[in-house]
């Protein structure tokens, strides 16, 4: 991110305007957008809250943390709808799969790990990534692809952090 962009992006974090209703209103927007199941929705919606809601105290100072974090997941789950509702439905499916006695822990990191490679399969294919033609393959490229969007987003609230401070 550009030094300048960055500024003008972090300079509303302190804002009243940007408060919680706001950021509701974002996260509904989102969870319709990428079509979350209603049984997650909620969940969803509470946990993007606690995020945002996340605040620091550094130096006799409050600092909106979590304002920072959820504004990049947000532009994350925009940039990479398919890999968000895959690894969410995987998640979920994985809890119910943790149930399975003796492998369910293993179970629960496969449909995890597929659910985030399909969908980040999907999502490369959307960017113009190529077409796999076997079923390994495409869930070689989405989980690179998947791994690939996870650390440059954590770079970027790295960098975001970095220049608030």
């Amino acid at each position: 991110m550009v030094k300048t962009k960055a500024i003008e992006v972090f300079s509303g974090f302190d804002n009243v305007k940007f408060n919680e209703k706001k950021a509701r209103t974002l996260i509904g927007k989102i969870s319709k957008g990428i079509k979350l199941p209603d049984s997650v929705v909620v969940e969803f919606e509470r946990k993007m809250v606690e995020v945002f809601k996340t605040t620091k105290i550094i130096a006799g100072e409050i600092i909106h943390v979590g304002r920072i974090i959820f504004l990049k997941l947000l532009e994350f789950i925009k940039e990479n709808p398919n890999m968000v509702l895959g690894t969410i439905v995987g998640a979920v499916l994985g809890s119910f799969l943790n149930m399975v006695p003796l492998i369910g822990s293993i179970l629960s990191l496969i449909a995890t790990f597929l659910g985030a490679a399909i969908g980040g399969y999907l999502d490369s294919v959307k960017k113009g990534g190529r077409e796999a033609s076997n079923i390994l393959e495409k869930t070689i490229i989405g989980a690179t692809h998947a791994t690939q969007e996870f650390f440059k987003l954590l770079q970027e609230i790295f960098a975001a952090l970095k220049s608030e401070f």
